[in-house]
């Protein structure tokens, strides 16, 4: 990935208050740890289930995630965005398509759009990405430690899992940037709309198939995904319009294109009057650009990297393409 998934944006539900990181506090781990039990504690989480997690939580010095660097979509989207993981998706389709249809009714999310995460995020199936996993609470302390503000929620999250019965220390585990199964959900998601996809009770996102669909498919639904749509397209803009990139900016496809934006191809922009849609631009005028739908912000509010939520909106096309919408 172009960003590090320690970016993904999250904490659905779960409020903890920002602390600074130890650069700018000189705090020790031991002594930023204390203020993260104190917090937890201040919600009301069992001060039994806050001490012994703490006791175990440990600095974790591997918490930083390696970084592939691309300098644009035109070298993003070729690279990420390829045959084998569109067949990879349909493969595990095929394998599971009763169930996974069911699930997408239930959800009102496209199959596409779930394996496309699937697919592009993690290994096809569950129990392949199990072998290099590591105390969640741990990695997440590690990295609110190091300034990640947005890791001192999932901890807290953690902390509330543990409480709640549905997870012990040792089971909560994750990789090494702190998210957790194959569609990467941080543990403040797991907390508030990850979702029990065989019936069983739990939720595992270490081996059940079922429980990431249905988990993916939750998460979207509860950041706003409409099933009537689809997430956007590539399009063609005056470099005038920069100015008007971004979620903030949403307007219709008949104020944009009086705006002179069209079709990627050429022509008219959809003819519908009851959708609110943004421009993007990340890599500024000269690069790809992109007008964005209510489906792609479902996307962009679990992950928060354009780069990435725009790999996956090109593999959901490709897989659509081999017969699964």
């Amino acid at each position: 990935m172009r960003l590090r998934l320690a970016s993904i944006c999250g904490a659905i539900g779960v409020t903890v208050s920002l602390l600074l990181p130890p650069q700018a506090s000189g705090q020790s781990f031991e002594q930023f740890l204390q203020s993260l039990l104190t917090q937890a504690k201040n919600e009301g989480i069992d001060a039994a289930v806050v001490a012994e997690a703490g006791s175990q939580t440990k600095l974790f010095r591997r918490a930083t995630v390696s970084q592939t660097s691309f300098t644009s979509l035109e070298q993003y989207i070729p690279a990420m965005v390829t045959e084998a993981k569109a067949n990879a998706a349909k493969q595990l389709f095929e394998q599971h398509e009763a169930a996974f249809l069911a699930l997408s009714r239930q959800y009102g999310v496209q199959p596409r759009f779930i394996l496309a995460q699937w697919a592009m995020l993690g290994a096809i199936e569950p129990q392949e990405a199990a072998s290099s996993l590591y105390p969640l609470l741990s990695v997440v302390a590690s990295s609110a430690y190091a300034g990640e503000p947005q890791a001192a929620n999932d901890y807290i999250a953690g902390l509330k899992l543990i409480a709640m019965g549905r997870y012990s220390y040792d089971t909560l585990q994750a990789d090494r940037d702190g998210t957790v199964g194959p569609v990467k959900l941080r543990a403040s998601m797991l907390l508030s709309c990850a979702a029990d996809g065989d019936g069983d009770g739990a939720i595992d996102m270490w081996h059940s198939v079922l429980d990431v669909y249905a988990s993916a498919a939750s998460c979207l639904r509860a950041n706003g995904w409409d099933d009537s749509q689809t997430w956007g397209r590539q399009v063609k803009a005056p470099a005038a319009l920069l100015a008007d990139t971004g979620f903030d900016i949403q307007r219709t496809f008949a104020d944009w294109q009086r705006a002179g934006v069209t079709r990627y191809e050429g022509g008219q922009l959809p003819n519908r009057a009851n959708m609110q849609v943004s421009l993007l631009m990340p890599d500024g005028v000269k690069g790809r650009q992109y007008m964005v739908y209510q489906n792609y912000r479902s996307l962009y509010a679990l992950y928060a990297d354009h780069y990435l939520v725009l790999a996956i909106a090109h593999l959901s096309e490709r897989i659509k393409k081999l017969g699964v919408d």
